[in-house]
């Protein structure tokens, strides 16, 4: 066994498929570079399912007293096992935190799992400072886009992602941020199109492999979300492992239909002063 071998085995499993996942690499590297600009006071992280705790750790080394909360029940014992620190169940409806309790809050793909992101979002801003900052991602709805059609194309519906709907556009985000009592100060994208067209690759090997298998996937999975179900795609993994460097460098190729069209999610930035 070689050395880096050695060393990619006694990483947490976590890590080992963040360090490999194209659009959670560009996404992480996304909001570290937000994150520099604003209060490194008390900072929290609401995920959705979809979040091993891999983006709690490398969040966690920006700076600042983090708080983790987490929508579903099943993940939170991994996450705290890798972060040895305590991770809240979070409800839409009612997040487990006081009034004005952060500076910052960072909400990861959640609204798109939700029948009513309003009365969510109404939440994050009951638990923001006045003046603080909400940054929040969602996958980009616009379903004219290339790589939109092809996932639907080939039966990658919203419910095979746990969704209730794809995700929203820009102007949509703005409105919904607006009308829960944000003041919406810039939206930008993270992933492009090439980073969109393999990662909807891998997701589609991954549910099909995990349907032929005995180790069934939850729904809403397109991922491994634990130690045994990475083992159970392992030999895949290892394949993958060694063509990811090819990968990541088509993934920063751009391929744009307009200066103004970005192929891929967007990331609407709610770097929100808190409007009363």
């Amino acid at each position: 066994m070689t050395k880096s071998l050695q060393v990619e085995r006694r990483t947490p499993w976590q890590l080992r498929l963040l360090s490999k996942s194209l659009k959670k690499q560009q996404k992480l590297n996304h909001l570290l570079g937000k994150l520099a600009s604003l209060p490194k006071g008390d900072r929290l992280l609401i995920t959705h399912g979809d979040n091993n705790g891999a983006l709690n750790v490398r969040l966690g080394e920006s700076g600042g007293r983090w708080t983790w909360m987490e929508m579903e029940e099943d993940p939170i014992p991994a996450i705290q096992e890798l972060l040895q620190e305590p991770v809240l169940k979070a409800e839409p409806q009612r997040l487990p935190a006081g009034e004005e309790a952060f500076d910052v809050a960072v909400v990861l793909d959640v609204q798109e799992h939700l029948t009513c992101p309003e009365a969510f979002l109404r939440e994050v801003v009951r638990v923001t400072k006045p003046g603080g900052y909400v940054l929040v991602t969602t996958p980009n709805g616009d379903s004219w886009k290339p790589v939109s059609i092809l996932r639907r194309a080939i039966g990658m519906t919203k419910e095979k992602y746990g969704h209730v709907v794809y995700g929203y556009n820009v102007r949509q985000h703005r409105s919904m941020l607006s009308d829960a009592g944000l003041e919406p100060m810039d939206a930008g994208s993270y992933s492009g199109f090439f980073t969109e067209l393999i990662e909807l690759g891998i997701n589609f090997a991954y549910t099909t492999l995990m349907s032929r298998g005995r180790t069934k996937r939850k729904s809403g999975e397109i991922a491994p979300s634990s130690q045994e179900k990475l083992k159970a795609v392992e030999k895949q993994y290892r394949l993958y492992a060694r063509v990811y460097p090819l990968l990541l460098a088509i993934s920063k190729l751009q391929w744009r239909r307009s200066p103004n069209s970005n192929m891929g999610r967007q990331l609407a930035r709610a770097l929100s002063k808190y409007a009363r």
